[in-house]
């Protein structure tokens, strides 16, 4: 555990790069994420991380406490169901980019 909690990372790629990565950065930063995930109060803080090459990206989740296989499971699905809404119904009508494709496999634990 770090002095701030438990990290969790998921990793994935953007189907294509977006071609405005500062206003793409803005847009996953404008919302706390966090806010909507029901069911994991230990979650404190939830952020999608665009990589400047525009194409790569990670979600990190960051946890008062370590969450069990089933609490990753429950976070893996969350952040799936987002990637499947348009990133909050909305980031693929963006005018700088695509969507999100699947995600690669469940969360690395950090700690």
């Amino acid at each position: 555990m770090s002095a701030r909690g438990f990290k969790y990372v998921f990793a994935g790629k953007l189907t294509r790069p977006v071609n405005d990565v500062a206003a793409a950065i803005s847009y996953l930063t404008e919302d706390e994420m966090v806010k909507y995930l029901d069911g994991l109060p230990t979650v404190m803080d939830l952020r999608w991380d665009l990589k400047q090459d525009g194409e790569s990206y990670e979600v990190i989740a960051l946890s008062s406490s370590e969450l069990d296989d089933t609490e990753i499971s429950d976070l893996t699905e969350f952040v799936r169901g987002q990637h499947s809404d348009g990133l909050g119904e909305g980031f693929e009508q963006q005018d700088f980019a695509d969507h999100f494709d699947e995600l690669e496999g469940e969360a690395d634990r950090y700690g």
